[in-house]
């Protein structure tokens, strides 16, 4: 009898991340902020792998991913629909840009410049939708920050971002490696880390953190 106050103790400090993270996910949806509702589903989904040591079978991934997929396309086709396609315009002209910038890069700071002249001539061409023309607007992100980066800084930048991401993922390894017991701050921190990290591929979230 001792000991189940001790297991109750237990058992709510391992769910503190769920619960932290469940909340965050409804603070998203009810902000509309698509990009952190699929950046704290995915950090969900890490926080349940987190219990069962990160062991998922392999129909189990596949359901995962394509559940992941269908909301990513539900979000995109069915919330701000007129967003998502303003985004498709500037991802278009981004990797546009990437393509031909890809060695150099454009230099730090001057994707809005560089942009504003790809757009300018984009519609000088005439191959554009009436769609595109009402949603087009000057920017100054690229509304995904790994791409904006690397056509910022080219070559170099995306070695370096390997290698950041690299050592990101060592270093969360190494922390979970031979522990029986997950720490949940550690689970916390991942999570978090996760939802920001997924975020910014839809979003300028590194690029402008508050």
């Amino acid at each position: 009898m001792k000991h189940k106050p001790l297991n109750y103790i237990r058992v709510f400090t391992s769910s503190i991340p769920l619960l932290i993270c469940t909340g965050c996910l409804i603070t998203a949806v009810v902000f509309q902020s698509r990009s952190f509702v699929l950046g704290y589903t995915v950090s969900l989904a890490f926080v349940l792998l987190s219990w069962k040591k990160f062991r998922l079978h392999k129909k189990a991934a596949i359901v995962t991913g394509i559940s992941f997929l269908l909301l990513l396309l539900f979000l995109i086709v069915c919330i701000k629909t007129d967003s998502s396609r303003g985004r498709m315009l500037i991802y278009k002209l981004s990797f546009k840009i990437l393509k031909d910038n890809f060695w150099s890069g454009t230099g730090l700071g001057k994707f809005d410049i560089t942009y504003s002249n790809y757009q300018a001539e984009y519609f000088k061409s005439g191959n554009y939708s009436t769609k595109e023309l009402l949603l087009a607007d000057s920017t100054k992100y690229a509304f995904n920050d790994y791409l904006q980066f690397v056509t910022e800084t080219g070559i170099m930048g995306f070695v370096l971002l390997l290698i950041m991401v690299l050592i990101i993922f060592r270093l969360i390894k190494n922390a979970f490696k031979d522990r029986e017991v997950y720490p949940p701050q550690l689970i916390i921190a991942v999570t978090q880390l996760i939802s920001i990290a997924v975020a910014a591929f839809f979003n300028y979230v590194f690029s402008r953190p508050l």
